[in-house]
């Protein structure tokens, strides 16, 4: 924490932020970032001369300094869409645990000082300090907001609460009840501190009790081996959610109200709300599962205030409606409309950046993969080569999976390392749709086995960028498509690559309806669907607990169903073969 040992002739007037070694004659600024910044870049402090030794010149570079790096964090909180802390409201336990932590700050600080040596001039210096403090806040307790010292004690206040995390308002009701109880820290301090310069050993205060952010690397340990890191990643978010709405008070501190502010607060977010559902169901989960293990690790001795917690907000089935995002199945009318785009345009490279500019190859068989199959974007784009293959009827079929037998390659290996399938009904073997294998699918696999080998990325641009924190297959197709739908063919909101799981799904409802429903369980194979949608279930023969034992259905099985849905109503591209011979030699370079 900032120290600032002033001779008694400032009288406390060195400005926020402003101090001077007692090491070094000139004055130096110093920032502790808010806990959002810490987070995101590692800084604990930013810290810089002035080269100034003279409090007048050195006051307007200092402060240039201040709103410099001030806007720094500023500006990387809004590139990063990080939340700044919310308003807070004061109550007691609050103010207790400021004031607690202030306090034992203090003591630590001046204990690393003493560790490190002092001089007999050092300890003058600090001397001063205390008097000079010890008055301040005698005032400041004595006379309130009529103090000349009120306004320093309030930006002191307001300073040490950003640096744990709170956003304060100077004209909550309790405000200056904490400003009097921080007065009455400051000065037990600076009594302790002197204390100590006269060679007396005072009991240290105790330590504050463990707080909602030290319970994260322990939950991510505990998880390690226990779940997808994707999975785990979105139980931490959510956790820090929680400690952002709250506040990173100590978790004996936490009320069953703290609870039902922050599922209150997700469920009419203006980003990504929460449904009442989600909150009931997964938000009590986790939060439940985060305090449960901080009771195991002694960092928290009251229950678990998800225990007897019944009460959830609610919205209004307009309200919830409107939350909802809309997730639209491709029509005839657009799906015709991608494939006459330029996204069809083998010769086309300006309407696209970086790897999607020479990935001929993923442009054209992604769309076509998930039109036949209904599979989402990602178990496409992760497909490699020894994903087809033919069974013992000569059927090709694919499958969609996570792992690989074994890798030939270590490049290829380590791109593959980041596979990953939503639930285990993605895992599936289901036979490659008649209409790929016409447009030379087969083809183009051999292609890629002699390129880069039997475990080939069938689409190059797919492979992550090792430099990134989060690598992830397929990126920059997904992005690319995104923008072509909703900027280039203006299809609007709500259509993606979804749109042609969607759509498939729409056309094995038909398919059943007019030409034989489909054994059990088999549609929701195709696609990979764990459940059966409700709007599907007076079309289809649901399956009970049989679908946990074995291996499904096998692909020619079926091969004679699959070969029932109609795709007469698209035009479809030419072959593979013959789409890509139309590009002239110098786009094909």
């Amino acid at each position: 924490m900032t120290k600032t040992y002033d001779k008694p002739a400032q009288q406390l007037t060195v400005p926020q932020y402003f101090y001077r070694p007692a090491n070094s004659r000139n004055w130096y600024v110093r920032l502790v970032p808010p806990r959002h910044i810490k987070q995101l870049t590692g800084e604990r402090e930013f810290r810089q001369s002035t080269g100034q030794s003279d409090l007048k010149q050195a006051r307007p570079i200092g402060t240039s300094l201040i709103a410099d790096k001030l806007r720094e964090w500023d500006s990387l909180t809004r590139s990063l869409g990080t939340d700044r802390p919310a308003p807070r409201v004061l109550d007691q336990a609050l103010i207790e645990d400021l004031c607690a932590r202030r306090l034992y700050s203090w003591s630590a600080s001046d204990a690393e000082d003493r560790n490190a040596g002092l001089s007999e001039a050092d300890i003058e210096e600090i001397n001063a300090f205390c008097r000079l403090t010890d008055k301040a806040m005698r005032s400041v307790l004595a006379q309130g907001p009529a103090s000349g010292e009120w306004a320093y004690a309030v930006s002191s206040v307001l300073d040490w609460a950003i640096v744990n995390g709170y956003d304060l308002q100077v004209t909550d009701p309790r405000f200056p009840t904490l400003v009097r109880e921080f007065a009455k820290v400051e000065k037990e301090a600076q009594r302790l501190i002197a204390s100590r310069n006269q060679g007396e050993t005072p009991a240290d205060p105790e330590p504050v009790r463990p707080r909602l952010s030290s319970i994260t690397d322990v939950f991510r340990e505990h998880k390690q081996k226990q779940g997808d890191p994707k999975y785990v990643g979105t139980l931490l978010h959510t956790w820090s959610t929680f400690v952002s709405h709250c506040g990173d008070i100590q978790f004996d501190f936490v009320t069953q109200a703290h609870v039902f502010a922050f599922f209150e607060s997700r469920i009419r977010a203006t980003e990504k709300p929460w449904s009442v559902a989600r909150a009931k169901g997964f938000g009590q989960r986790v939060l439940r599962e985060f305090f449960n293990l901080a009771k195991v690790h002694g960092l928290m001795t009251i229950q678990n205030p998800m225990d007897g917690f019944e009460t959830f907000p609610s919205l209004s089935k307009e309200e919830e409606s409107a939350h909802k995002k809309p997730r639209y199945p491709f029509t005839t009318k657009h799906l015709n409309a991608l494939f006459a785009s330029c996204w069809y345009d083998p010769n086309e490279d300006r309407a696209f950046k970086g790897k999607m500019r020479s990935d001929l190859g993923a442009r054209y068989w992604v769309p076509l993969i998930g039109l036949l199959h209904g599979n989402r974007v990602r178990e496409a784009v992760q497909l490699i080569a020894s994903d087809f293959a033919r069974d013992r009827h000569g059927n090709l079929f694919i499958q969609f999976r996570s792992e690989i037998d074994t890798a030939e390659d270590t490049d290829v290996e380590k791109a593959v390392a980041n596979r990953r399938l939503k639930n285990e009904a993605s895992e599936r073997r289901v036979p490659a749709h008649p209409l790929l294998i016409s447009l030379g699918l087969e083809s183009f696999l051999e292609q890629r086995r002699r390129v880069d080998g039997r475990n080939a990325l069938l689409f190059p641009s797919s492979a992550p960028d090792p430099a990134s924190q989060s690598p992830k297959l397929g990126r920059a197709y997904e992005q690319a498509f995104l923008r072509h739908v909703r900027d280039r063919l203006q299809f609007g909101s709500g259509f993606g690559s979804h749109s042609f799981r969607h759509q498939l799904e729409d056309r094995i409802r038909s398919a059943q309806a007019t030409r034989g429903i489909w054994p059990a369980g088999m549609g929701q194979q195709y696609t990979g669907r764990k459940r059966t949608r409700a709007v599907d279930r007076e079309f289809l023969v649901d399956e009970g607990s049989e679908r946990l034992y074995g291996h499904g259905y096998e692909p020619a099985s079926m091969l004679p169903f699959v070969e029932r849905l109609d795709f007469s109503d698209i035009q479809l591209p030419p072959t593979y073969k013959s789409w890509i011979s139309q590009v002239v030699p110098q786009n094909q370079a």
